[in-house]
């Protein structure tokens, strides 16, 4: 599990988690349950990621951020699965 963010990890209990998938376009929204989701035939699929913090070079010329002046080279790519 990948879980990357600025703020505090939240406290998710297995048992009562749900992940609910939906949003205004969704047509056929639904929710599964973490013994559900494990219970899935796994995938493998590539992905890229890219940092949102690519070009803040640029964006510091501008006006300052808070981070590392580094150009577009926040881009990794991987196999996952799950």
């Amino acid at each position: 599990v990948l879980f990357r963010s600025h703020g505090a990890c939240p406290d998710l209990k297995w048992d009562e988690h749900k992940i609910k998938v939906g949003g205004p376009l969704a047509t056929n929204p639904y929710e599964i349950s973490m013994d559900e989701l494990v219970a899935m035939e796994p995938r493998e699929l590539p992905v890229t990621l890219v940092c949102a913090g690519n070009r803040r070079k640029e964006q510091n010329m501008i006006r300052q951020t808070i981070g590392f002046n580094w150009g577009p080279s926040g881009v990794s790519t991987n196999v996952w699965k799950g």
